[in-house]
Order: structure tokens, then sequence, then C-alpha cells
């Protein structure tokens, strides 16, 4: 390992000052050992250095890191990666279709106006909310009005048949035309796959997690899928 992060060190020598806030971002201390933690530089060959550093380092604890650069530096040279493809692709991983789709996705800073502001004519209202943990009926703001209402995770706080059906409840109280909502690792019932290894640890019941999600019926519940509101896509991924 100490190896590696020699030539690791070499390689920044060589580079110039805007490629070296790469590696000095990332080269972190680990106890008294110099550990390469996670960078990506388009000008050093760090393709087949950080396949190495996985090859040795099969418990290493960044090898997660290390996967997600190389997927990015995967992305950045192929030519054929469309948003189309890769949600065609990997829509079970969603984790790895963010990886591929991350370095091109553009980003546009919006200022939100305030609740109490009319909407604009001609303009679409988002209102977008999130982690209410079963606790709706506690909640100090009133939830404004607008087009499409966006619960992004954690709407009860383990996922048992009641929390599901009384957020339900309240979304019946809400007058948004568009109601969208996506399952955070709190809501375990929405998570068909691991439910049996987790339900144990909040109740002392096991209930039926597909039940539980057939009582969620006043929105458009959305799982690693898109739905088209008003003229906007709107992808939701859980977890």
């Amino acid at each position: 390992m100490e190896s590696i992060c020699t030539r690791v060190l070499q390689k920044k020598q060589k580079c110039g000052d805007e490629q070296r806030k790469y590696f000095d971002r990332v080269v972190r201390r680990s106890g008294t050992k110099m550990v390469q933690s996670s960078f990506y530089s388009p000008s050093v060959k760090t393709g087949r250095l950080l396949k190495k550093l996985i090859a040795d380092n099969k418990n290493f604890e960044t090898i997660d890191t290390m996967k997600k650069l190389l997927a990015m530096k995967k992305s950045k040279q192929a030519t054929n990666v469309t948003t189309e493809s890769v949600l065609e692709n990997y829509a079970s991983r969603p984790t790895t279709a963010w990886d591929l789709l991350e370095s091109s996705q553009v980003v546009k800073s919006l200022k939100p106006n305030h609740a109490a502001q009319p909407k604009p004519a001609g303009h679409t209202r988002f209102v977008c909310i999130s982690d209410t943990h079963n606790r709706t009926d506690k909640m100090e703001h009133v939830i404004p009005d607008g087009d499409i209402l966006i619960h992004a995770g954690d709407f009860t706080s383990f996922g048992s048949r009641d929390q599901v059906i009384h957020f339900n409840n309240f979304l019946s109280t809400l007058n948004h035309p568009h109601k969208v909502v996506i399952a955070g690792n709190h809501d375990i019932s929405f998570d068909l796959k691991n439910y049996d290894s987790l339900w144990s640890n909040f109740s002392r019941t096991r209930e039926d997690p597909v039940e539980i999600r057939q009582t969620l019926t006043n929105c458009i519940y959305l799982e690693d899928e898109e739905v088209t509101l008003l003229g906007f896509r709107i992808f939701g991924s859980p977890w």
C-alpha cells in the first residue's frame, strides 16, 4: 500500500497546479500511513492505479468511492452514455446510474419564492417536503398550496401499516393536484428486498409489506421510475 501511495505522490509532483488540487483534496492521513482516499484527474492515468488499489486492498474502506470514480471516468470517456440509456440499463441500480450521470448533469440554482407570495401567471409551483416521520399532525408550518407536491422520503418512522395509513390520510387533506412520493430509509416496508432483515429492529410483529404499500393511494409513488407532470419529468429513487 505504501509503495502505491508513493507512486501517487510522485505523480502529483509532475502535475500542474490545476491538477494538484485533486490530490491535495483527497489524500489524507490515516494513522501514520498516507492513504489514497479518492481522486480523479483527467490528465493523470488514474484508472489503472485505482484498479490496482482495489485489487490489492479488497477490504479498503474507500473501495466504493474508488469504484464510483472509475464509473465517472468511464462515463466521461463514453460517447453513447445518455440519460435514457442509463435509466434503461440501471433502473434497479440507482447508485450506479447516478455515478454514470453525475458528471454530465447541469445544476441551476433557483431562488425559492416565499410561500406567502402568489404564484406568477404561467408558472408551475413545486412544494417540496421530506422527513415528516409520522408527525404531520404536529408540524408548526402550514404546507403552502401549489401545483405539484413532492415528498422526498421518510414519511414514516419505521414503515408500519398504521403509519403509512396516517400519512395517506394526511395527503388526502392537501389540495395539490399532483402529489409525488418516494420512500426513505425509514420507510422499511417499501424496501421489499430487505424488509425481512429490518422489521425486527422496530417491531415485535412482522407485517405484510406488499399490503402496506397498497395503502398508499393518495399520491404517485415512484421507485426507480419517472413520471411527467405538467411538462416536467420527475424521476424518483428511494434510499
